[in-house]
């Protein structure tokens, strides 16, 4: 086995968010295909879709042999994060039919911050878990991610 796949040893710890982002990926593609009001649905998809790639990021973060891969992981998690506030307050602004000055100002600098966290691989660093893979260690893409996740 070469490549990615030789980068990765799924075991118990990457199960709950393989299943996880297995079910949001559903869940995402169920709302794409059904019928009904395009715009709720549309936001929701997403916000399911990006909950889905920060769980499945994160479960080949947690089965990485690679400290490489993990960090590539560990920022694409971070951006789907910082991703997801913002698509939320569109959702629900959506669901309610009110308008909000922040909704396009929030997607930018929400999509500003996910290119950050994926083009700046020091602001990330991962450390090896005891039990194989990695985690992220504490570092200025966390809180990057969850101050953009919580804007307005």
């Amino acid at each position: 086995v070469s490549g990615l796949a030789a980068e990765v040893a799924l075991g118990p710890q990457s199960l709950p968010p393989l299943f996880g982002g297995g079910i949001g990926l559903a869940m995402a593609l169920f709302l794409a295909l059904k019928p009904g009001e395009p715009r709720v649905r549309g936001w929701f998809a997403v916000i399911a879709f990006l909950s889905a790639v920060q769980a499945f990021a994160v479960a080949i973060e947690l089965g990485a042999t690679s400290p490489v891969l993990a960090g590539w992981t560990a920022r694409i998690s971070y951006a789907a994060i910082a991703m997801v506030g913002p698509c939320a307050l569109s959702f629900s602004t959506e669901l309610i039919h009110v308008h909000t000055r922040w909704r396009w100002p929030a997607t930018l600098t929400a999509l500003g911050a996910a290119i950050i966290c994926l083009a700046a691989p020091s602001l990330t660093p991962v450390a090896p878990r005891p039990d194989d893979g990695f985690w992220p260690l504490p570092s200025p893409t966390t809180l990057f991610a969850k101050v953009i996740w919580s804007s307005p």
